[in-house]
């Protein structure tokens, strides 16, 4: 019989729901406040969003399955320290998990008439190690076609990637993602930021935060995906739109990212730049740029059909 040890996840990931907290902010063009990093805590505890299972019903095999009960990416890391009467021997084992159940890896038993032996500790990180981040992509502003971005204030500064919204205006998806949390949604027991957000999470590991939001969002569902020029929200109140992107990494602090908003089909300008003088523009190049050949396929078919 296998004798097992068990050591679950780093504190900072044993919660039910993240929130965002202002960590720093640094002067941008001498007249824009920006976050350089975004800080999570835990509202509660008792979740553990990845747990790990070994799967003995095959004879002869142990069979390692991870299961992520969220649509965030996790790296699983299995430490082990003692293997008795396996074919292979490892001292750790590392690997991306997504939402669901995950197949790590299988240890054969090289003796079935002998006993066998394993001691390991597992624990897991947010995040892909792998992941490259972008940082020369290019955003849509996320604000219908024509709309000249204006600045949010705080203590009489500017805030960076900050819109101001009337009740009734639209929040447009500004990079293709998947949706990981709605505004307003307080059922969701894992997220990364507070009740009052949408968050979209890119190919690249990269997450946009919209903040600021109560509610509006318009047939958004978590897990499905959304493209740019998409029409995500609308907007239930006055309020500043703040966005926020974010690389997920294994740390409490996750690091803010510099955002390029869309001036043509191939420049992007920092929003010091765009902020009064730049409307927003949706150009078709931008928005089928991540698209795979399935979704072009899709989308040419609803364009004839609405011809």
């Amino acid at each position: 019989m296998a004798d097992l040890t068990f050591s679950g996840s780093p504190v900072p990931w044993r919660v039910a729901a993240l929130f965002l907290a202002l960590a720093s902010t640094v002067a941008v063009s001498g007249q824009f406040q920006r976050e350089e990093a975004i800080h999570y805590s835990s509202r509660a505890d008792g979740f553990d969003p990845v747990k790990l299972s070994v799967d003995e019903s095959q004879a002869g095999t142990l069979k390692f399955v991870a299961t992520n009960e969220t649509l965030y990416p996790f790296t699983v890391k299995i430490n082990f320290r003692k293997m008795e009467n396996f074919t292979a021997s490892y001292r750790t084992r590392e690997a991306y998990v997504k939402f669901g159940k995950n197949i790590l890896f299988d240890l054969k038993i090289r003796d079935p008439e002998s006993g066998y032996n394993h001691d390991y500790e597992f624990s897991y990180t947010l995040g892909r190690p792998e992941a490259v981040n972008e940082t020369d992509f290019i955003y849509l502003i996320p604000l219908k076609t024509g709309t000249v971005p204006v600045a949010g204030k705080a203590g009489g500064a500017g805030i960076a990637d900050s819109f101001s919204l009337q009740k009734g205006d639209t929040v447009y998806c500004s990079r293709k993602g998947t949706v990981t949390a709605i505004p307003g949604d307080t059922r969701a027991i894992f997220r990364i930021s507070g009740k009052n957000a949408l968050e979209i999470l890119h190919d690249d590991g990269t997450m946009m935060i919209y903040n600021g939001l109560s509610g509006g969002a318009i047939d958004l569902t978590p897990g499905m995906t959304v493209y740019p020029g998409d029409p995500v929200v609308v907007a239930p109140e006055n309020t500043t739109l703040i966005l926020h992107l974010v690389a997920l990494v294994s740390s409490e602090m996750l690091p803010s990212l510099p955002v390029l908003y869309a001036v043509d089909d191939t420049t992007g300008a920092q929003y010091s730049r765009v902020e009064g003088r730049i409307a927003a523009i949706h150009p078709e190049s931008l928005i089928i740029k991540e698209m795979t050949p399935r979704e072009l396929k899709q989308r040419e078919k609803k364009k004839e059909k609405n011809r």
